[in-house]
């Protein structure tokens, strides 16, 4: 026996399944499912509730469920009226009789709840809102309860702060901005997370363009390293040719220093030798003049024939003299 609603629904009520950690995916999700199932079907207004099982629940008391990575299941149709809000008596506010169930799985009392359920919840109610156009009210499920419950925990918070708060507000986004509210097909990329992403893959791009300015500065420097110590051996040659030229330089000066010495004692040897070839020479001169005149004595003094006679003498005494020192000489050799 099913309890249809009257109209169309104008409320969401928020809930967590108390289990952790919660599904990660659609394939986990689908097993829990399977499990609250069953555990609904035991529940005492089971029978009272009982859907057509249209999505293949029966007896769950959610219309919609969502795994942590923001993939959804729906899990009965919104006309059912299910029992998930403890507040019948409420009448026209309460979420039990004008109101949707949505399931984040997980217990968040202690666990985080995800960037992608935030987005897929955000997503339900603009999906919501744009489907039965009105002003959609979103509680958590201890706001409206009659009975004490944690539901759907602390890290939710309410329609007043915290995930809940955060979760409507970007509901007014996606209305506002016309986005899509079409259930998540991958895992919602979290602006703030995809912007830091394109900033990584920035910094590795530029790191990669830094690599290979890096290799590319890394082999000029070696170039210019090879090249550096090309000149450094040709410096260290010239240094030693130059040690070598200045050791033979200074080789040289000594012997230019000694050449001089020895040219200045010829200079000197050369000065004296002047000096007594002009004495020689001064004597020769006054010889010849003193012979001279003895020759003109003689001659005014003796006859032609006397004079004859005193040049042939002389001419016999240098002969005999010449031939007696011929005749030394060649004694000397034997």
């Amino acid at each position: 026996m099913s309890v249809i609603r009257q109209g169309n629904p104008d409320r969401i009520l928020c809930h967590h399944s108390a289990v952790a950690p919660g599904a990660d995916n659609l394939s986990d999700l689908r097993k829990r499912l399977a499990s609250y199932e069953i555990t609904h079907s035991k529940k005492s207004w089971a029978k009272e509730t009982k859907t057509g099982g249209e999505y293949g629940y029966y007896y769950l008391a959610y219309h919609i469920a969502v795994a942590k990575d923001g993939h959804e299941i729906r899990t009965q149709d919104d006309k059912y009226v299910l029992y998930h809000a403890g507040d019948n008596a409420r009448g026209k506010d309460s979420f039990n009789l004008h109101g949707i169930g949505v399931l984040l799985d997980g217990n968040y009392e202690t666990e985080i709840p995800t960037p992608y359920q935030k987005e897929a919840l955000a997503r339900i109610i603009a999906r919501f809102e744009r489907q039965y156009k009105v002003n959609v009210i979103v509680r958590g499920h201890k706001q409206t309860s009659l009975a004490a419950t944690a539901c759907p925990g602390v890290n939710i918070g309410t329609h007043e702060n915290g995930f809940l708060k955060e979760a409507i507000a970007r509901a007014n986004e996606i209305i506002k901005n016309g986005e899509t509210d079409e259930p998540l097909n991958t895992p919602f990329v979290n602006p703030e997370v995809e912007e830091l992403r394109k900033k990584v893959e920035e910094l590795i791009k530029r790191v990669g363009i830094l690599e290979g300015q890096n290799v590319e500065l890394t082999k000029k420097l070696d170039e210019k390293e090879a090249v550096i110590n090309q000149q450094t051996e040709l410096l260290k040659k010239s240094q030693s040719d130059a040690k070598i030229a200045n050791e033979n330089l200074g080789k040289v000066l000594e012997e230019k220093g000694e050449l001089e010495k020895t040219i200045a004692s010829l200079e000197r040897k050369i000065s004296k030798l002047t000096e007594e070839l002009a004495e020689v020479e001064k004597e020769k001169n006054a010889n010849w003049q003193l012979y001279k005149k003895a020759l003109e004595t003689q001659v005014d003094k003796q006859s032609s024939g006397q004079l004859i006679e005193i040049l042939f003498n002389r001419f016999y005494n240098k002969m005999k003299s010449l031939f007696t020192q011929g005749n030394v000489d060649n004694t000397a050799k034997k």
